[in-house]
């Protein structure tokens, strides 16, 4: 081991993983497009071949009988409008994602979203129910800053906020509400200070959960943006 790498601060520390990241994402985007550009060559070049595998995918998704009630499909949304609410939109979308199509409807129809008369597709289902999701973080936003929020539903976002913190940080355990407190006060100062959000999260980081957190355990292209968490985490003091 150099001397350098002996003596390198926790925040030298942070900016070199922060370098490698953006080094993997420049190289995971190359990987995609070309993994994109043989997609579409294979397409071209078999048609019918793609339009069967694309058959077979979303076959599963037509059984004429729903999985849910109407009072599952409305805690399914409120549990999607939560993971919204801290920023962990790539969570929420999965949700729908993994809904049939008569699931997603009964999903629609509880939300009173005006659907064709014709049989609608998943994908305008899955848009419709996420405009909606968008809707109620926005009026949740609202209302947390014109009145106060009830208790159940601050126990409930700020639950959602620390689950997706551990997940975010890679932590061993999920943290404490006052943890969980004094790591969002910290990245707000670091903020304030100059630094970026990724910056300011995981020097928070290191000082506030040391014992258990690694720098090299931080998933920085997946979930939550750090900002996101810390404005959640701050609406619930």
């Amino acid at each position: 081991m150099s001397s350098d790498s002996e003596f390198r601060t926790p925040e030298q520390e942070v900016l070199r993983l922060l370098e490698e990241c953006s080094e993997l994402r420049r190289l995971l985007k190359s990987i995609s497009a070309q993994v994109g550009r043989m997609e579409n060559r294979l397409k071209q070049a078999f048609p019918g071949v793609a339009s069967q595998a694309h058959e077979r995918r979303i076959g599963g998704t037509h059984s004429s009988t729903p999985s849910i009630t109407p009072e599952q499909a409305l805690a399914e949304f409120d549990r999607v409008v939560a993971l919204a609410a801290v920023g962990a939109n790539d969570q929420a979308e999965r949700i729908l994602e993994g809904k049939s199509a008569v699931d997603l409807l009964v999903i629609a129809k509880e939300l009173g979203i005006a659907l064709p008369k014709s049989k609608p597709s998943i994908r305008a289902m899955r848009e419709a129910i996420f405009g909606k999701v968008r809707e109620s973080v926005l009026l949740t936003r609202h209302h947390a800053r014109t009145q106060a929020t009830p208790p159940e539903q601050r126990a409930t976002v700020l639950t959602n906020a620390m689950d997706e913190l551990t997940r975010k940080l890679g932590l061993l355990q999920t943290p404490s509400v006052g943890a969980t407190k004094t790591w969002a006060k910290r990245a707000r100062e670091l903020r304030d200070q100059g630094k970026s959000w990724d910056q300011s999260g995981l020097i928070a980081a290191s000082e506030t959960f040391s014992a258990e957190f690694s720098p090299t355990k931080y998933d920085n292209q997946n979930g939550s943006k750090i900002e996101a968490l810390v404005d959640a985490i701050e609406r619930q003091n």
